[in-house]
């Protein structure tokens, strides 16, 4: 039995080394559309962060000549607004805010998307969906139109890159852990969209059929991908669109942002929060049986060490390469250097296996200031700030 998770581990680590290898490679896979389709990015935006400022900067510098952007916030008086209002003042008609009002039965999110979109034109030809958490380099969308329009895919995704602001605990573990989701594997077929960015043309969105998808839903690109599923529809990852996300949080921040998605992840898809637990599950497992191993004085326990070791200082190398290229599209953001979890990756497997065993339990989401309560992927309550059950 130990051999076996000596394997399973050694082998868990050379796909990882492989997959970032790859990542790296079609980074190189990007263009400009020859003929820029006319775009419209929709934005759910809450409160005003850190980072809303220089996201709306970044969004407002799109160097693709042909777009707009609607906004969606809950209400009139969110800090949002005068953001946006101060960042597009020179350019006016670029953008519009909608104002959503309270979800009644859905994710706050979603129900600001779907009145967003609602001001869709007929000549909106390319759907761009984002979240304002993150800093965009200036060919996001040129690249987004490229890669729906030129290349031909379906939809296109992208992911977040956590940037710790202090290189903490929290911070570097939250960094380490993205970063492994990040890289991940990615399978045509088989690729589930962030909703951070969420491209494709307007007849993919129709064809979607939201409307039920997001009945009464919690999250959008987990029912986004079940509904891409159900109609035979690809998600691809463009992996250009690595994007820098600014991370301030504390300890106790990072356990409940990990938790919270785990179990969004649970709730929407069963199959996946399974095998991704298994993942998690293996360098833990491998790393105490390569240790007893050693210590018995056997020779799989040694021999899984070096090729754990040999892999991680592969694919950290590639990693840093990343990170780099990622960070060189958006000047004067983060430091590399806060990325590099190096050898303290035995001490992330069991905190991010814990964070997953206990997002796998519970049906109750705390996000953005709001409490709901689940059944499956659908919403059944909704707390907010003031309110009782």
């Amino acid at each position: 039995m130990k051999e076996i998770l000596i394997l399973g581990w050694a082998t868990m680590a050379s796909v990882s080394t492989y997959a970032t290898w790859r990542y790296r490679l079609l980074m190189a896979q990007h263009g400009r559309p020859q003929e820029p389709a006319r775009c419209v990015v929709i934005v759910p935006v809450k409160g005003r962060s850190q980072t809303t400022d220089r996201f709306l900067a970044s969004l407002r510098d799109q160097d693709h000549p042909l777009f707009r952007v609607i906004f969606a916030v809950e209400s009139g008086d969110d800090p949002a607004v005068a953001a946006i209002a101060s960042a597009f003042a020179d350019a006016p008609d670029r953008a519009e805010t909608v104002v959503a009002g309270l979800a009644p039965a859905c994710s706050q999110k979603i129900w600001n998307m779907r009145a967003a979109m609602e001001r869709l034109r007929d000549d909106d030809a390319l759907v761009v969906f984002a979240d304002a958490d993150v800093i965009l380099p200036a060919d996001w969308l040129a690249v987004l139109n490229w890669a729906v329009v030129d290349q031909g895919q379906q939809i296109v995704t992208g992911y977040r890159l956590i940037l710790p602001t202090e290189p903490t605990f929290a911070g570097v573990a939250a960094a380490a852990s993205n970063l492994s989701v990040a890289l991940a594997p990615r399978l045509t077929g088989l690729t589930a969209a962030w909703g951070g960015t969420m491209a494709m043309q307007r007849a993919t969105l129709a064809a979607l059929d939201l409307d039920r998808y997001w009945l009464n839903a919690l999250s959008d690109d987990m029912q986004l991908t079940a509904a891409a599923s159900a109609k035979g529809i690809l998600v691809h990852t463009n992996r250009r669109t690595l994007l820098p996300s600014p991370w301030t949080g504390d300890l106790a921040a990072l356990i409940a942002f990990g938790i919270r998605q785990f179990r969004i992840l649970r709730l929407n898809d069963a199959i996946m929060h399974v095998g991704i637990l298994a993942g998690l599950l293996i360098p833990v497992l491998g790393f105490a049986a390569a240790l007893a191993d050693t210590l018995g004085g056997g020779w799989y326990g040694p021999a899984g060490f070096a090729v754990v070791l040999l892999a991680g200082l592969i694919r950290g190398r590639l990693r840093r390469q990343i990170v780099a290229e990622a960070l060189g599209l958006v000047p004067g953001v983060g430091d590399p250097g806060r990325h590099l979890d190096g050898l303290l990756r035995p001490l992330w497997w069991p905190v991010f296996l814990a964070v997953a065993v206990m997002g796998s339990f519970g049906r109750t989401i705390r996000w953005a200031g709001i409490t709901y309560r689940c059944a499956g992927p659908r919403v059944t309550a909704i707390l907010r700030p003031g309110t009782s059950a």
